[in-house]
């Protein structure tokens, strides 16, 4: 639960170095096609994290996010390139760098029966289909080819990353009880399965 002076908002993205000399900057959204993403929309910025604090939900004050509004984006091979209404030098975009892109879970779009946002698995419990605990989901991490799921591991064991292929990997999401069953295959776990 959020402290009163504090909202839980989703790490959605980094903005990065300048594009130009007009204000544009380099945006690095964790989903280059979420429908957040449009001239006209706002965009909530956070300051850096250090590395340690980076997680999918973050605990911030008021006065640490601020919003500026898109003006234009473009997508390109290395990610996208926003223009911010509030933002008009090279400058004044350098200043971002670094900087959380940062939103309000709520304004996510509404997802299908067979849909799921990888942030709200974070924390979710993993399990064998053999009943043996894989620990907490710790992060998702983005490989290209799929996504691998980071988990805690077994007591007594090291981390356990688990790709993201539903019905081969990953047999059943359930975010309601908030746990993700894993297919036990042999070597997943150190020892072998």
């Amino acid at each position: 639960m959020s402290a009163p002076d504090r909202d839980t908002w989703v790490h959605c993205g980094q903005l990065g170095r300048p594009n130009g000399v007009s204000g544009a900057l380099r945006l690095w959204p964790h989903n280059p096609r979420t429908p957040l993403l449009r001239p006209g929309a706002r965009l909530c910025v956070a300051p850096p994290r250090p590395e340690e604090e980076r997680r999918d939900h973050v605990e911030l004050a008021a006065s640490e996010v601020v919003t500026y509004t898109i003006t234009a984006l473009r997508r390109d091979a290395k990610g996208v390139v926003v223009r911010l209404a509030e933002v008009k030098s090279r400058e004044e975009a350098q200043a971002l760098n670094l900087h959380a892109w940062v939103a309000r879970r709520e304004e996510f779009a509404a997802l299908g029966d067979d849909e799921v946002y990888f942030s709200d698995l974070i924390g979710a419990r993993g399990v064998l289909d053999d009943g043996r605990p894989l620990g907490a989901l710790l992060d998702v991490l983005h490989n290209g080819a799929t996504e691998l799921l980071l988990f805690s591991g077994p007591e007594g064991g090291g981390e356990v990353m688990v790709p993201y292929v539903l019905d081969v990997f990953i047999l059943k999401v359930d975010t309601d009880a908030r746990v993700v069953t894993v297919r036990a295959v042999p070597g997943l776990l150190e020892g072998g399965v």
